[in-house]
């Protein structure tokens, strides 16, 4: 079989091997060179506009830290005597409301109070957790996401990506007869296949997770709560955000979250 394998291939003419000694180009030394170049300018950006700082250092920020530390009041807990929002949800006091949060000391506890949430029509409020809670997406009446489907498309697209690369390269443009095996089959290709579908599948699901939950978001609201810190550690939490239609007072906001057994209520600005 090498034997078969070797003569017809060499017969052919079609090795390079045949054609002499390799020695690379100006423009393929200019290219090998400019991969690495390429490679080092889109790894700096994404580290310069995606930054992986560790979680504990985040927490040990203080909250003077926050970009308008200077400018908007600290969150303080909210007193029965909180003056009403207007319609537009701000106040004079301050600026724009985003919502009103609450602590719970059990998992448990928060997995009855997003059903409850839940049960009374709410569409825009989040469940904070340190670890991921089985059953919660139920409980707060999460639709499936949506990520898989970019996968599949993207692990589809990759397959057929796969399937013109070698088609165009072995049967095309450079048809090679190999041991009499046919210009082009999905036997042969299939490692070349495999990869592309797992690779763009890999896209879809890192493009995908990025689109949908709105990322990059360099800050948020929340980061000015010093209670948010726990969260990461042994605390949970419920936000009830102010551009809910059922959201009518950020009193009315405190009184559903104490009833639920909420603590440490606290009104969240922008």
């Amino acid at each position: 079989e090498r034997f078969v394998i070797t003569v017809t291939s060499l017969a052919n003419d079609y090795l390079p091997s045949s054609w002499g000694y390799y020695s690379p180009t100006i423009v393929a030394i200019f290219t090998f060179f400019g991969t690495f170049g390429f490679f080092s300018v889109l790894f700096l950006l994404f580290i310069r506009f995606l930054p992986l700082p560790p979680m504990a250092e985040d927490k040990m920020i203080p909250p003077q830290a926050a970009p308008r530390a200077h400018c908007s009041p600290r969150p303080t807990p909210m007193t029965d005597q909180a003056t009403p929002p207007s319609r537009d949800r701000r106040d004079d006091r301050g600026p724009r409301v985003h919502g009103v949060a609450a602590s719970f000391r059990r998992p448990s506890d928060v997995f009855k109070a997003a059903e409850r949430i839940r049960d009374l029509g709410w569409t825009r409020w989040d469940v904070h957790t340190p670890y991921p809670i089985h059953g919660l997406d139920a409980a707060m009446g999460l639709p499936r996401s949506p990520v898989p489907r970019l996968t599949l498309l993207g692990g589809l697209t990759g397959f057929l990506t796969g399937c013109l690369l070698t088609w165009y390269t072995n049967s095309y443009d450079y048809p090679l007869i190999v041991g009499g095996k046919p210009f082009w089959s999905v036997i042969y290709p299939f490692p070349v296949l495999y990869e592309c579908t797992i690779l763009f599948a890999a896209f879809g699901t890192f493009f995908g997770q990025f689109i949908f939950n709105r990322l990059p978001r360099h800050h948020h609201p929340l980061f000015e709560l010093p209670q948010f810190a726990r969260v990461t550690d042994d605390a949970f939490m419920v936000v009830l955000e102010a551009g809910d239609p059922r959201f009518s007072s950020p009193e009315a906001a405190r009184d559903l979250l104490h009833s639920l057994g909420g603590h440490d209520i606290t009104l969240v600005r922008d």
